[in-house]
């Protein structure tokens, strides 16, 4: 009797607990599915603009982002869906929302079309090294190129000075993105070589590794003179091979 008894507790224990673990199975589907329920596309483009107007973009990893439209995992069909909301509200991803991005990898949304080409280099100092020992900068027509050169009576040194024909030319590396910076050094090193040399045209050249828009924002400052000479190129690193190319930005066209 004492083991029946005992075999009717233990299976009210067991059956007890399948419940609980049922439950709890359950509680987590809907746990999952809340989670999953999209979110309103207006709601989501108030809260990227929000974000935009505090710091220039929004940040977001590639899962929160398709989690916030409704899906649980990357697919054409959902990758297609997220770059159309991106592209009838003029909005851009970068780096670009593609299926060569892992879930954990972390995007910006901006405002402007922010772009790179080839391989960035890590480290600044490597990326000049290269294109001065490799001979690359002979591709923007200049010679008599000088690394780390320092004008008359001053103690700045420019990334690279060289001679274009009769034109004094001043050159600013930037393995990632300018800025403000990066453009007001260009101004600053082209001043002091036309000082040195007041009879000369000054070209004046940025070379970075990002289409961003904070150095599109310092050229849209400039005055007339002062982006007269100037040019805006990416460095385009082939890692395969190891070489680099540069494409001219158009930036009249990003005003």
């Amino acid at each position: 009797m004492k083991k029946t008894l005992d075999q009717l507790v233990d299976f009210l224990k067991k059956e007890l607990q399948k419940k609980e673990t049922g439950s709890k199975k359950t509680r987590r589907k809907i746990i999952r599915k809340k989670k999953t329920n999209p979110i309103s596309e207006d709601v989501i483009l108030k809260d990227i603009r929000l974000s935009i107007q505090k710091t220039g973009c929004k940040s977001v990893t590639v899962g929160g982002f398709y989690r916030a439209f409704g899906h649980k995992r990357r697919g054409p069909k959902n990758t297609i869906e997220i770059n159309e909301f991106l592209n009838k509200n003029n909005l851009h991803s970068y780096p670009a929302l593609t299926s060569s991005l892992s879930w954990s990898s972390r995007i910006e949304i901006h405002q402007f079309p922010v772009k790179s080409k080839g391989d960035l280099y890590k480290i600044e100092k490597k990326l000049q090294e290269d294109i001065f020992a490799k001979g690359y900068l002979n591709k923007l027509n200049l010679d008599q190129i000088i690394p780390e050169y320092s004008p008359e009576r001053t103690k700045d040194r420019l990334d690279f000075y060289a001679k274009d024909g009769e034109k004094n030319v001043v050159i600013e590396v930037k393995n990632k993105d300018g800025g403000k910076r990066a453009v007001e050094q260009v101004l600053r090193y082209a001043g002091m070589l036309k000082q040195q040399h007041p009879d000369s045209e000054i070209r004046k050249i940025l070379i970075t590794g990002v289409q961003d828009q904070h150095t599109a924002k310092a050229i849209y400052g400039m005055t007339e003179e002062e982006r007269n000479g100037f040019e805006w190129y990416l460095y385009i690193h082939h890692q395969e091979t190891g070489n680099i190319d540069f494409d001219k930005i158009d930036y009249n066209k990003l005003f």
